[in-house]
């Protein structure tokens, strides 16, 4: 870093950078995840404006690449400006610090739509089974109907006259004689029916059966969540910046489904991996500083599941 520009605060390097580039700080706080505010306490050089000398590091590191500086000079040249100057964690917390993330909102919706497929997939199970059992029981009383009480049929007397033993020299009535003729021909016709050869199979039309695959269900998310109050920054494969700012206690982020990340924070012992119901290890010891480490999304699922 040149003289000239080591005569210069860290704050007007910034800004300087910045408006060559015309670059407006709303714009760049929304792709750093960094607070306006924030932003706008490095530019005026106002350290009571920052929450302290550690997360004002990260902030100026994120800043430096965004703008394509030194970020190590701005650092070590902040440090030196602000030596004793340090108001500790004492900083104001903004809307923004508190706003929801997106990727919770998306979230709730995509778990709230799987309860609402499963609860209706349910009902349409539970239809066809009261069909079912309905049906079952209307052809049982049809068959029930069929059946006719012996006592009650006009054939019995006869058929119980006929079975008693005729004496010696009695004929046969003529009618009882033609209802075991009609009795004989009945007989032969069921026998006839039953005997008939077998192998004979009803053809069935082929029926085209639609069979709709069901919907995909997204699988839980992977969530890195604060233990306590520290400075996180995430990027992906690409380089691409996905979170950088204060993370609180209780507060997640939500990781890639898959591929690789780096990760930089001055705690990593603040921070912890979260799968569904189940809490993961910490991302370091207490006090540990993690500059670009990168690691696989798979990697950390296997190693929780």
């Amino acid at each position: 870093m040149s003289d000239d520009l080591k005569n210069k605060s860290v704050g007007s390097l910034l800004r300087q950078a910045r408006l060559a580039q015309k670059g407006k700080l709303p714009e760049i706080s929304e792709n750093l995840r960094i607070s306006h505010e924030h932003l706008k306490a490095l530019e005026e050089d106002n350290v009571n404006g920052l929450p302290g000398l550690a997360y004002a590091v990260g902030f100026i590191r994120s800043y430096a690449d965004h703008l394509g500086l030194d970020a190590e000079g701005l650092i070590a040249q902040y440090k030196s400006q602000t030596s004793g100057m340090s108001n500790g964690l004492d900083f104001p917390i903004t809307e923004d610090d508190y706003e929801l993330p997106s990727f919770i909102l998306v979230s709730g919706l995509v778990v709230v739509s799987t309860i609402a497929y499963l609860f209706w997939a349910f009902l349409i199970d539970a239809e066809e089974i009261v069909m079912d059992k309905t049906n079952s029981i209307s052809a049982y009383e049809e068959t029930s109907d069929n059946d006719v009480d012996p006592a009650s049929s006009p054939e019995s007397s006869e058929e119980r006259s006929m079975d008693r033993p005729l004496m010696n020299d009695e004929a046969l009535p003529e009618e009882t004689a033609d209802v075991i003729s009609q009795k004989s021909e009945q007989k032969k016709v069921v026998i006839e029916e039953k005997t008939e050869p077998a192998g004979v199979e009803e053809i069935v039309p082929d029926t085209v059966v639609d069979m709709k695959p069901l919907p995909d269900i997204a699988a839980p998310p992977l969530y890195i969540r604060g233990l306590g109050q520290t400075w996180l920054r995430v990027s992906d494969e690409d380089g691409k910046v996905l979170y950088s700012s204060i993370i609180l206690q209780g507060e997640t982020f939500q990781l890639p489904p898959e591929g690789s990340i780096r990760l930089d924070t001055f705690d990593a012992g603040q921070l912890e991996y979260v799968y569904e119901d189940k809490t993961g290890s910490r991302l370091g010891k207490d006090g540990e500083n993690l500059r670009g480490k990168t690691i696989s999304v798979k990697s950390i699922l296997d190693s929780i599941r």
